[in-house]
């Protein structure tokens, strides 16, 4: 990897780091029950140690696995991780309403479609 690259993984980096940080001071759970939520979500053992390797900059070696992600942010009820892995891979997060409306406009653009190409079948019957 050249030197860009390895700039461009060390700042996404510490922005995971620093999310897992935030995330964790602004939960009404500390590390622990963090860590206890999310091994009975995963069904196998997690510490408030390792989620604080995780977040630590001191512990570059220490990464946050994707697999972890689910059981993260059911553990924490704050998806801002995943947002930003959306946002640095060009999507976006939608929840709740916004999901929805999403949801909504794509049957719209669905329907439509289908109604054009019906009236095209029907042009074309006699």
């Amino acid at each position: 990897m050249d030197k860009r690259g390895n700039d461009l993984l060390g700042e996404f980096s510490f922005r995971v780091r620093a999310s897992i940080t935030r995330t964790t001071r602004k939960s009404k759970f500390s590390r622990e029950q963090i860590a206890d939520k999310m091994s009975e979500l995963m069904g196998r053992k997690i510490t408030a140690s390792t989620i604080y390797n995780f977040s630590s900059e001191s512990h570059h070696d220490h990464r946050f696995p994707a697999e972890l992600l689910p059981f993260w942010i059911k553990a924490t009820g704050d998806n801002s991780i995943l947002e930003l892995l959306a946002e640095a891979s060009g999507c976006q997060v939608l929840s709740g309403q916004e999901a929805l409306y999403a949801d909504l406009a794509r049957l719209d653009r669905q329907a439509e479609e289908i109604k054009r190409k019906r009236a095209v079948i029907r042009s074309k019957l006699p």
